[in-house]
Protein backbone atom coordinates (compact mmCIF):
# COMPACT_ATOMS: atom_id res chain seq x y z
CA UNK A 1 0.00 0.00 0.00
CA UNK A 2 1.45 3.38 -1.42
CA UNK A 3 0.56 6.63 0.73
CA UNK A 4 0.71 9.75 -1.46
CA UNK A 5 3.84 11.58 -1.44
CA UNK A 6 3.93 15.26 -0.93
CA UNK A 7 5.99 17.89 -2.40
CA UNK A 8 8.09 20.62 -0.73
CA UNK A 9 5.03 23.17 -2.09
CA UNK A 10 2.17 20.74 -0.69
CA UNK A 11 4.10 20.90 2.74
CA UNK A 12 4.81 24.83 2.87
CA UNK A 13 0.86 25.50 1.76
CA UNK A 14 -0.72 23.02 4.23
CA UNK A 15 1.42 23.10 8.07
CA UNK A 16 3.88 26.15 7.73
CA UNK A 17 2.87 28.84 5.66
CA UNK A 18 6.03 30.82 6.04
CA UNK A 19 8.38 29.55 4.05
CA UNK A 20 11.68 31.29 5.79
CA UNK A 21 10.91 29.42 8.59
CA UNK A 22 11.88 26.37 6.98
CA UNK A 23 14.94 24.75 6.75
CA UNK A 24 15.86 21.60 4.72
CA UNK A 25 19.38 19.73 5.43
CA UNK A 26 20.89 16.28 4.04
CA UNK A 27 20.70 13.91 6.68
CA UNK A 28 22.23 10.48 7.43
CA UNK A 29 20.13 8.01 8.92
CA UNK A 30 21.93 6.86 12.11
CA UNK A 31 18.90 4.36 13.20
CA UNK A 32 15.60 2.99 12.40
CA UNK A 33 13.74 1.12 15.27
CA UNK A 34 9.61 -0.02 16.24
CA UNK A 35 9.33 -0.66 19.91
CA UNK A 36 6.81 -1.09 22.09
CA UNK A 37 6.08 1.61 24.80
CA UNK A 38 5.15 0.65 28.41
CA UNK A 39 1.73 1.75 28.00
CA UNK A 40 1.56 -1.22 25.71
CA UNK A 41 1.45 1.13 22.68
CA UNK A 42 4.02 0.97 19.61
CA UNK A 43 6.31 3.64 18.18
CA UNK A 44 9.23 4.27 16.73
CA UNK A 45 11.99 6.51 15.55
CA UNK A 46 14.10 7.35 12.72
CA UNK A 47 17.46 8.68 14.11
CA UNK A 48 19.20 10.81 11.65
CA UNK A 49 22.55 12.84 12.21
CA UNK A 50 22.77 16.41 10.14
CA UNK A 51 24.89 19.60 10.75
CA UNK A 52 23.24 20.65 13.73
CA UNK A 53 23.28 16.91 15.53
CA UNK A 54 21.28 14.30 16.39
CA UNK A 55 17.82 14.10 16.24
CA UNK A 56 15.04 11.51 16.16
CA UNK A 57 12.19 11.71 13.65
CA UNK A 58 8.71 10.27 15.47
CA UNK A 59 7.87 9.30 18.86
CA UNK A 60 4.06 9.32 17.63
CA UNK A 61 1.28 6.68 19.28
CA UNK A 62 1.19 4.36 16.22
CA UNK A 63 -1.55 2.20 18.09
CA UNK A 64 -4.32 4.15 16.39
CA UNK A 65 -6.03 4.30 12.96
CA UNK A 66 -3.85 2.10 10.55
CA UNK A 67 -0.73 4.54 11.57
CA UNK A 68 1.87 2.31 12.06
CA UNK A 69 1.32 0.86 8.58
CA UNK A 70 1.39 4.41 7.28
CA UNK A 71 4.54 5.28 9.14
CA UNK A 72 5.98 2.06 7.82
CA UNK A 73 5.22 2.78 4.37
CA UNK A 74 6.36 6.87 4.35
CA UNK A 75 9.52 5.40 5.79
CA UNK A 76 9.95 3.14 2.97
CA UNK A 77 8.65 4.91 0.62
CA UNK A 78 11.17 7.71 1.08
CA UNK A 79 14.03 5.52 1.00
CA UNK A 80 13.42 3.38 -1.56
CA UNK A 81 13.19 0.20 0.11
CA UNK A 82 10.62 -2.58 0.77
CA UNK A 83 11.76 -4.23 3.47
CA UNK A 84 12.23 -2.91 7.22
CA UNK A 85 15.28 -4.29 7.59
CA UNK A 86 16.93 -2.81 4.35
CA UNK A 87 16.48 0.98 5.97
CA UNK A 88 20.26 1.35 5.83
CA UNK A 89 22.16 3.25 8.29
CA UNK A 90 24.63 6.01 6.89
CA UNK A 91 21.67 6.26 3.61
CA UNK A 92 21.12 10.17 3.11
CA UNK A 93 17.73 11.55 3.01
CA UNK A 94 16.54 15.31 3.40
CA UNK A 95 14.95 16.27 6.73
CA UNK A 96 12.58 19.53 6.43
CA UNK A 97 13.14 21.38 10.00
CA UNK A 98 10.58 23.52 11.43
CA UNK A 99 11.44 25.48 14.52
CA UNK A 100 13.96 23.16 15.51
CA UNK A 101 12.06 19.62 14.90
CA UNK A 102 12.15 17.55 11.96
CA UNK A 103 8.72 18.03 10.67
CA UNK A 104 9.03 15.84 7.65
CA UNK A 105 11.71 13.07 5.38
CA UNK A 106 12.30 13.23 1.88
CA UNK A 107 14.08 11.62 -1.04
CA UNK A 108 17.66 12.50 -1.79
CA UNK A 109 17.05 13.60 -4.86
CA UNK A 110 12.77 13.94 -5.81
CA UNK A 111 10.82 16.06 -4.52
CA UNK A 112 9.64 13.55 -2.56
CA UNK A 113 8.29 13.93 0.94
CA UNK A 114 6.66 12.04 4.19
CA UNK A 115 4.89 14.61 6.66
CA UNK A 116 3.01 12.78 9.42
CA UNK A 117 0.94 15.98 10.08
CA UNK A 118 0.00 16.43 6.72
CA UNK A 119 -0.95 12.46 6.65
CA UNK A 120 -3.07 12.88 9.95
CA UNK A 121 -4.00 16.23 8.98
CA UNK A 122 -2.32 16.85 12.17
CA UNK A 123 -0.02 15.39 14.17
CA UNK A 124 -2.33 15.72 17.35
CA UNK A 125 -3.95 12.95 16.08
CA UNK A 126 -0.93 10.84 16.28
CA UNK A 127 -0.45 11.67 19.92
Amino acid sequence: MEIDVLTTEDIIRKFFGIEKKLKIFNAEIRGFSIFLLDSGNISSFLNVYYNLGHQGFGGYNLSKHNSLVDWINGILQITKKTKVEDVKVNQIIRILVHDGLIKAIGAPIEDEWFCPAYLYDTVKDLK
